[in-house]
């Protein structure tokens, strides 16, 4: 596979002048008194992610600039481009990571950011992306072949792969698939899925709720659900524009994924950002034969997805 190697030189300076303007938005200051969380959400973030207060306000300075500094890589990178997104670190503290395919990039240390290099740039993940969307495509009509335990796929710029998702059983269906659409080992992955795809929302039900058109929050970022009784659940965008395959409704494309729990009492409730921006509705999720939730899983295990009321079919 021929990897993009078009990185001029002199183009990265801009690159780092960007983020050293964005990277000001790091450094310490007052916290906007919007910042001050109602104390249910300052619980469901203690309990479902371990953030603390003083953490939270961190987290906000550094997602509040990552469009503008992913902008800037996006022009700046060009075809080496391989995605970005905000990463959860051991210590507790937060960083926006940007990839690159470029194997001449070098970045100046700049505070939370961190120029990170990948085999694949995001152009060519997400050409293997649209040629097994378009096999899917076919499939699922009724032509050339099976879909039957193959249940999710998506671009995963973290591991920079894309990620074929699968029943228990069914993994010379999902190898197929992956052969059907062009792709080799080195830019897709399998991933056993350990349960079974449901979608919970109730769309006649949820007609009336305005789509999510602005701020949509990056992978790695956090989102919470009010709950159906009181307080909330919140987990991280752990992937975007999924494409779910559910049995009795078909291929759902562009949704998002989390590993905020969800269970059919949730049906059409709303996602938001921990600061307020809507980011759509519960459509499903991974739940085990017999079980109408996730939320008896560790965080790890879970699998949920939201998204606009005009993904549905």
């Amino acid at each position: 596979m021929r990897i993009a190697s078009d990185f001029k030189p002199g183009i990265f300076s801009h690159l780092l002048a960007c983020i050293a303007i964005a990277g000001a938005a790091l450094s310490p200051g007052l916290v906007h008194a919007s910042d001050r969380s109602d104390p249910l959400l300052e619980e469901a973030l203690a309990r479902d992610l371990g953030i603390t207060p003083a953490r939270y306000a961190e987290y906000l300075r550094l997602e509040r600039s990552a469009e503008q500094r992913s902008a800037a890589a996006k022009r700046s990178l060009g075809s080496s481009y391989a995605g970005d997104w905000i990463e959860h670190r051991r210590d507790g503290s937060f960083r926006h990571v940007i990839g690159t395919s470029s194997p001449d990039a070098q970045i100046a240390e700049s505070p939370g950011v961190e120029l990170r290099r990948f085999h694949h740039s995001l152009e060519q993940l997400q050409s293997t992306f649209d040629a097994l969307e378009a096999v899917a495509r076919k499939r699922a009509n009724g032509a050339d072949g099976s879909l039957d335990g193959v249940n999710a796929w998506y671009v995963n710029p973290r591991l920079n792969m894309v990620v074929v998702s699968f029943a228990v059983g069914s993994e010379k269906t999902a190898q197929d698939f992956i052969h059907a659409g062009g792709a080799d080992t080195d830019i897709a992955q399998f991933a056993t899925f350990p349960g079974i795809p449901q979608t919970i929302v109730p769309i006649r039900d949820s007609a009336s709720i305005a789509s999510a058109k602005r701020g949509q929050a990056p992978i790695g970022a956090i989102v919470c659900r009010a709950r159906a009784q009181r307080g909330y659940d919140c987990g991280t965008i752990t992937a975007k524009n999924v494409s779910v395959r559910y049995g009795g409704r078909g291929i759902v494309a562009g949704l998002s994924q989390s590993d905020a729990c969800a269970d059919s009492a949730d049906s059409g409730g709303a996602w938001t950002t921990s600061d307020g921006k809507r980011q759509g509705v519960t459509f499903g999720g991974q739940f085990d034969a017999g079980v109408t939730g996730n939320c008896s899983r560790p965080r790890h295990q879970r699998t949920t997805w939201f998204g606009r009321i005009d993904s549905v079919p």
